[in-house]
């Protein structure tokens, strides 16, 4: 079991932002088609999965060549779904059939501007520091720091106001991040039915485009202007 990592693809059919998400077109493929692509090129990844509640998906990973043995149940294909509780049903299939990864390494479709030097080198850092978690993380950007942000017109008033007319605050605050998540996560198989993160993490810092998570038409259309290769 050492080493054995699991690359699950999760894909429901659900979406508010755009209609059968997963599938819709960036440069002339579906976002499904981009993360089975680039996972099928990590030789760390010892099998493929994707995880979906819809036939149509269900399809297209097959047609891809791709491992998707089941339908996903409704009640755990909706939008307030743990991810963990994804994680765990996929393992529970698999133990059925004698096969238990050491890890499971979540691609999420929806981030399909990542490169695949950072999904290989996510995976050695996981294997080298033998941690239980690792995750891609961004950069907030200057106006998204607490320094900034505000959630009612007295606070803007009473200290966001005033922290921009002091001189270079933006030189002195220090950096933050945010976890990204989408461009690649991995759990060691242990931690998956407490809550995906165990206590040896680490993490990987990433910028745009590669960090772009795709969750309206306006997403997916500065995706698309893009001149990164895919």
């Amino acid at each position: 079991m050492k080493n054995k990592i699991l690359c699950l693809i999760p894909a429901r059919s659900g979406s508010k932002g755009i209609r059968y998400k997963n599938l819709a077109k960036l440069k002339g493929k579906p976002l499904l088609y981009w993360t089975i692509k680039i996972a099928k090129k990590i030789k760390y990844f010892d099998k493929i999965i994707v995880s979906t509640d819809s036939n149509k998906f269900q399809k297209y990973a097959i047609k891809n060549k791709v491992c998707a043995p089941f339908l996903r149940p409704k009640m755990i294909s909706k939008d307030d779904t743990p991810m963990k509780d994804v994680v765990k049903h996929t393992l529970e299939y698999f133990k059925k059939n004698n096969y238990i990864p050491s890890a499971v390494a979540l691609l999420q479709p929806t981030s399909p501007m990542r490169k695949k030097s950072t999904l290989n080198k996510a995976c050695r850092v996981f294997i080298r520091k033998k941690l239980d978690y690792i995750v891609t993380v961004e950069k907030i950007r200057h106006n998204y720091h607490p320094e900034f942000v505000f959630r009612n017109k007295n606070e803007l008033i009473k200290n966001k106001i005033k922290n921009l007319q002091k001189k270079r605050i933006r030189q002195k605050i220090n950096d933050l991040f945010g976890v990204d998540g989408g461009v690649i996560s991995i759990t060691k198989t242990k931690y998956v039915s407490k809550s995906l993160v165990g206590a040896r993490l680490d993490y990987l810092i990433i910028n745009r485009p590669e960090s772009y998570d795709i969750d309206s038409v306006e997403d997916l259309k500065l995706c698309e202007k893009t001149k990164i290769k895919l």
